[in-house]
């Protein structure tokens, strides 16, 4: 049975965060679906049995027989805006590299579309590769509360709220400041969180003075500048255990 709890921030796996976690999760790796890795598979062999037949593949091209795979490949490449005509045109290096860059792109613009607030740098906004702040952030903790945030799956009344059909304005942060606990409070004003945000955070913000939260919380949790993010996910690390301390108690 599946676990129907709330994800938290000290969870192993991102298996219960929401659809949009997820998406977000993807585009943070420069992964992409099991499905879209299939469909490369199935469309390379399907190249490979028309301009390179082998042994009895050759006999296959001669059968009348009406495959249902036969028509799904069809389809798909009729999905991508391809036709047969044009892959066999390009031959079998080109039709191969057009394939999967055609798949790369139509899965990363779906996933952009659902997550429209994706922290990526505008120039590679449109590149499918893993974020800079995997390979920057070498503590493995710190990698990892750094990611949650950014994916929005931190443990937080946010969570619980959406699991347990709270109103989005009642899913207020047990601190009792009244606020909902938002990403942008636990960086920006969270009272639990005060002695981690004046050493790490703070110094930080001090050379940007007049901007809203929103701007704020992008800017932290961007990976554009190293230093940024090395101390917002020192913060974050320690934002887990405060937190995980707190409620306990």
């Amino acid at each position: 049975m599946l676990s129907h709890r709330p994800p938290t921030w000290g969870s192993s796996s991102f298996s219960r965060t929401e659809p949009r976690a997820r998406d977000t999760l993807r585009l943070e790796t420069g992964m992409i679906k099991v499905e879209a890795k299939v469909w490369m598979t199935v469309l390379n062999h399907r190249l490979k049995l028309t301009l390179c037949p082998r042994g009895l593949a050759p006999l296959t091209q001669q059968d009348n027989f009406q495959s249902s795979w036969k028509q799904a490949v069809y389809n798909k490449v009729a999905q991508l805006s391809f036709s047969p005509s044009l892959l066999l045109a390009m031959g079998w290096d080109k039709a191969k590299t057009a394939i999967k860059q055609r798949i790369l792109d139509t899965e990363r613009q779906a996933d952009l579309s659902k997550v429209t607030g994706f922290l990526a740098p505008d120039t590679c906004r449109f590149i499918v590769s893993c974020s800079a702040y995997l390979a920057q952030l070498e503590i493995p903790s710190h990698r990892r509360a750094f990611t949650l945030a950014r994916c929005h799956a931190l443990s937080s009344a946010i969570l619980e709220g959406k699991y347990k059909k709270i109103p989005f304005m009642e899913r207020l942060c047990p601190c009792d400041s009244g606020e909902v606990e938002t990403i942008d409070h636990v960086l920006l004003s969270c009272p639990f969180y005060k002695d981690s945000r004046d050493r790490l955070i703070s110094p930080l913000l001090l050379k940007y003075p007049g901007h809203s939260s929103q701007v704020y919380a992008k800017m932290l949790l961007s990976d554009d500048n190293r230093s940024f993010t090395y101390n917002v996910a020192r913060f974050c690390g320690e934002a887990c255990k405060i937190r995980r301390v707190l409620i306990a108690s």
